[in-house]
C-alpha cells in the first residue's frame, strides 16, 4: 500500500541512473518496519519545466513523498523519512540539489484501493 514518489527536476533526471535511484528507495523502504516491500508503489515523476532558487539552470530539486496508511508512530514516521533522506544523499553527488523528503499520511476513512 505504500506509495513512494519521487518528484525531480528534469536536469537531474537526465544526469542519473533513475533506475538505480529507484530501486535504491524502494528497497531502503522495504527495510523499514510495518512496511512490506511488496505492497510498495515507487515511481518517479519528473518535472519537465521548474525554477529552483535564484532560476540557475544547474539547480536541481529531488522531493521524496512518502504515503503511508495512519497509525504508526512518531518515531517510526520519522525513522523512516530520515531512512530514505540518507539513502538518496549518499546516492546524489553533492552540489546544488535540493532535497527534501515528507511523509503523508493516507485518511482509511477516504482512500480506496
Amino acid at each position: 500500500m505504500p506509495h513512494l514518489e519521487i518528484h525531480m527536476s528534469d536536469g537531474l533526471h537526465q544526469s542519473i541512473d533513475a533506475l538505480q535511484f529507484l530501486q535504491s528507495l524502494h528497497v531502503c523502504l522495504g527495510a523499514q518496519e510495518t512496511i512490506g516491500i511488496e505492497r510498495i508503489k515507487s515511481r518517479i515523476l519528473v518535472a519537465a519545466h521548474a525554477i529552483v532558487g535564484n532560476a540557475d539552470t544547474a539547480n536541481d530539486f529531488v522531493h521524496i513523498l512518502l504515503k503511508i496508511m495512519q497509525g504508526r508512530e512518531d518515531a517510526l514516521k520519522q525513522a523512516m523519512t530520515q531512512a530514505l533522506f540518507n539513502k538518496a544523499r549518499d546516492h546524489l553527488e553533492q552540489g546544488s540539489i535540493t532535497l527534501t523528503v515528507e511523509l503523508q499520511e493516507l485518511d482509511a476513512l477516504t482512500y480506496r484501493k
